[in-house]
């Protein structure tokens, strides 16, 4: 018999999301941020994933992930992405206790 596998849960929380947005922008140091939810597959075409996956990037390089992921990944790696949302969550930690 087969079972059909849950969706996960995504995490939303917006006391999160504006911990993240006092970080600076990862490529360019700027302190004018918009976050990105950066996708790993776990969500479809107009849907965000979970705001664990946040990262600040300003207006510029925000846009330039969405025009151009292309020319973004030859600026930012993909690890350079997973450092950054490790940052954010082990600072996040830190916040709360």
């Amino acid at each position: 018999m087969i079972y059909p596998v849950p969706k996960p849960k995504k995490y939303r929380n917006n006391l999160y999301l504006a911990h993240v947005r006092r970080r600076p922008c990862l490529v360019c140091g700027s302190p004018v941020v918009d976050v990105h939810h950066v996708s790993f597959h776990d969500a479809g075409w107009g849907t965000k994933s979970s705001d664990l996956t946040a990262v600040s990037l300003c207006r510029e390089h925000h846009g330039l992930i969405h025009t151009d992921p292309k020319r973004f990944s030859e600026v930012v790696g993909r690890e350079e992405l997973l450092e950054e949302i490790i940052v954010n969550m082990k600072t996040w930690i830190e916040v709360e206790r």
